[in-house]
Formats: C-alpha cells, structure tokens, sequence
C-alpha cells in the first residue's frame, strides 16, 4: 500500500554476480500525512546519491508516479500479472518473478557491466572505509587488482 514505507529498509544483493546495496525508501508522492512527508523529504539525499534509482511505480495504479530527482532512473512498473506496464517502463511481476531476467540485465547494463566490462575497470566503493582506502591507494592498486584477475 502507498505510504508504508517510511524507513529505509536495505541489504545486499547478488544480481548475476553484480554486489549490490538495494536500498528502499518512500516512494515519492503527496500527502497530508506529516510523518510521511518528512520520511519522504529525507529520502531525497540518499536516492540524489545513488549509483542507479530503480523507480518502481505499481502497473495497477501508473498515474500514482512521481518521478525521483536522480541522475540515473531505471523505470519499472511492478505487478504486472495484473495489469500492463505504462509505455517507456519495465515489466515485471514480483510475484511470479516475470521480467526479473530483463530488470537484472538492465541493470547490469545502467552500471556498465557487460560483454566489455573487462577491458575498463571502474573503481566502486560500498562504504566510506571502502571509498578512503580507493582514495589513499589509488591507481596503483587498481593496476595490481587488473593484473590479478588477468585483465589488460
């Protein structure tokens, strides 16, 4: 239901060998409700921040969308074993894992993993610590992980 999501309730993934952080928070929308509304204010920085925002709007309810401010949208219509997606969304079904295959390819495609992933490493951090040691070591590092793993 619209408006049960007030905290932000996230955890690790392994997307087709892609580590993720999937981090759900408010979905973005209008409302009297002043708890809500303050939920959904500090989602702002967060979803502004993220690698990838998959914007998941319910396809039995498509005009209840409102677009998050985010550089990088992935555009998905949830529940569509009962209605169709909108045009211009990914389909899928959640409960019968219908289009879950294309959600991770398109994903894996938003971030730059593919066929040629191996040719330009990209460094990525998950943390703060993770983000401080890329900073202190830099490229050297990223040359010695390249050689490791057999990369140009």
């Amino acid at each position: 239901l619209p408006g049960t999501t007030r905290d932000w309730v996230g955890g690790l993934a392994d997307l087709d060998g892609l580590p993720v952080i999937l981090v759900d928070t408010p979905g973005r929308r209008d409302t009297d409700d002043a708890i809500e509304r303050e939920a959904i204010d500090l989602s702002h920085a967060p979803v502004a921040a993220a690698d990838l925002v998959i914007d998941v709007i319910d396809a039995t309810r498509p005009g209840e969308s409102v677009a998050p401010d985010a550089r990088n949208v992935l555009e998905i219509a949830n529940k569509t074993d009962l209605a169709p997606a909108p045009p211009g969304r990914l389909a899928v079904s959640a409960k019968t894992g219908a289009g879950l295959p294309k959600l991770i390819e398109a994903i894996h495609h938003r971030l730059g993993v593919g066929e040629n992933a191996h040719q330009e490493i990209s460094a990525k951090w998950w943390t703060n610590a993770h983000r401080k040691l890329l900073e202190e070591v830099g490229a050297p590092a990223l040359h010695k992980l390249r050689t490791a793993i057999g990369g140009v």
